[in-house]
């Protein structure tokens, strides 16, 4: 190669590189918080996808600066030349790709570790993102006001079981928590009233009653209060222990799971995977799962009397038993509450069969229960509200259905007695 046809060659490589660093530029300008709330239509950003964006911003720039400089430095030898102009080709659109999707992804949850009983546990004194809101954990890996387990002289308790309803998801600050809020209606100075939060994202009556037996038990509560939402019949189903495939939510999207550190934190990976799942599932994934479930929840509400169903129910109430027979061994009061989805607001005449089977259940032994299905749509109707405004999906509450839920939970507490000595 002649002496001119290397410095063509090499002034075009460095014309390559040099508009690839303007490009990476262009992307950092629109990686930054203000694009990504506008293009993603999330103004104001969470504070987490602001830190992202920020981070993906700063990265494609400094990126846009190495190979702009690398541009000017380029080496004449064309061997060399030809190694670096494909390397830089092939990673930095990687890169690029990378740090423009971060904000967009949110990042693995260090909330939950694994516990070889329960699958699952909250990690002590944890404080991250779940679901895009923060949470915290108190040093004894639960949820609101960190309490000793040794109960001050005078004072009742009430230990709440639950899922991710009683956890308060979504719900950023734990005093708007029903738990929290159900304390501040019951106690007095005459009476103080400690509320402990026991529920766990994800939790059915099987792992509620091993958190009863060990870390529950510890609290010496006076009233042990279950929270029971539609999935506790069904989401267990997806566990390998019970036959499923997975290990559950929490700890597939917890940091410190099968996949390397490097590959979690990785928004190509995440994509990917989203890809995949939309190729399986359809463009709607959730629905497109819930299709595949042998198992769900709108068919314990419409088909109550198949086969599998009355099986769920049967292994179901079998954790409940055994929960109800804890506390009758210990003379600890116990009470149901049960909780709604949003489609039975629609019809509840047609959908509460699954409340009925509870309801049915606690009747027969003597256990004092709650349905808040015809609660909360009497709450909806005197504030004027559609029933969808006291949830913020289909499972989880909204500030204010939280706020109804503990006003009517603390209503029934005394006027049931159940904290009475």
């Amino acid at each position: 190669m002649s002496e001119t046809s290397r410095r063509a060659d090499a002034e075009g490589a460095r014309s390559f590189l040099t508009v690839l660093a303007a490009l990476l530029a262009l992307l950092g300008a629109f990686s930054g918080p203000w694009a990504v709330a506008v293009l993603s239509e999330r103004a104001p950003l969470p504070p987490e996808a602001q830190e992202a964006a920020w981070r993906a911003a700063g990265g494609l720039w400094v990126l846009a600066l190495g190979v702009f400089f690398l541009a000017r430095r380029l080496p004449c030898r064309p061997s060399v030349r030809r190694v670096v102009s494909v390397a830089v080709s092939a990673l930095a659109p990687l890169l690029a790709l990378e740090l423009c999707l971060a904000p967009h992804v949110e990042s693995p949850t260090t909330l939950f570790l694994r516990d070889s009983d329960l699958g699952w546990r909250l990690r002590p004194g944890a404080e991250d993102y779940w679901g895009g809101v923060p949470a915290r954990i108190n040093a004894r890996g639960l949820r609101g006001v960190e309490r000793p387990p040794a109960k001050p002289p005078g004072t009742r308790r009430v230990l709440f079981l639950g899922d991710s309803v009683t956890f308060g998801f979504l719900i950023a600050e734990d005093e708007l928590i029903f738990p929290a809020l159900v304390e501040g209606a019951l106690s007095t100075p005459a009476r103080p009233v400690e509320c402990i939060n026991g529920a766990v994202g994800g939790y059915s009556p099987w792992q509620e009653r091993l958190f009863l037996e060990g870390a529950g038990a510890t609290y010496e509560p006076d009233l042990v209060l279950l929270c029971f939402v539609l999935n506790d019949v069904t989401e267990k189903l997806s566990l390998r222990r019970f036959g499923g495939g997975g290990e559950g939510a929490q700890l597939a999207k917890s940091r410190g799971g099968r996949a390397p550190v490097w590959l979690q934190e990785s928004a190509l990976f995440h994509f990917a995977r989203r890809g995949w799942a939309r190729l399986r599932l359809g463009p709607d994934v959730a629905g497109g799962a819930r299709e595949r479930e042998e198992l769900g929840m709108y068919h314990l509400m419409l088909e109550p009397n198949r086969d599998d169903v009355q099986a769920a129910w049967r292994d179901t109430q079998a954790s409940v038993q055994a929960i109800v027979e804890w506390c009758a061994a210990r003379g600890v009061a116990l009470g149901l509450v049960l909780f709604p989805i949003s489609p039975q607001f629609a019809d509840p005449a047609r959908l509460s069969a699954p409340q009925w089977i509870m309801s049915r259940f606690a009747e027969r032994r003597g256990v004092p229960c709650l349905d808040l299905l015809p609660a909360l749509a009497e709450e909806a109707a005197a504030r004027f509200v559609e029933a969808e405004a006291l949830q913020l999906d289909a499972v989880h509450l909204s500030e204010l259905g939280h706020e109804l839920c503990a006003r009517r939970i603390a209503a029934w507490i005394e006027a049931s007695g159940l904290l009475t000595p």
